[in-house]
């Protein structure tokens, strides 16, 4: 999934693979198996990340619930 966004609020249930850019956004993921997030000035509450989370946000809040013990990789980029 793709998304690019502006001044909106997103909830999504299940997703296994996420691609976003976002600005002045706030996300609600419920369970992500793979993200790549872009994002300014947003806040992303994220519930649980099965594999990967690649972060790279600036003037965000972002809050992961849970990691499952089979990731992979997290790197975040924040500034």
């Amino acid at each position: 999934m793709i998304i690019t966004s502006k001044y909106s609020e997103i909830e999504i249930e299940n997703v296994s693979a996420l691609v976003a850019e976002s600005k002045y956004d706030e996300y609600d993921l419920a369970k992500v198996k793979s993200a790549v997030i872009i994002g300014k000035y947003s806040d992303y509450k994220i519930n649980k990340v099965e594999k990967k989370l690649d972060l790279e946000v600036k003037y965000t809040n972002c809050v992961v619930k849970e990691v499952t013990d089979n990731f992979t990789d997290i790197d975040i980029d924040y500034s």
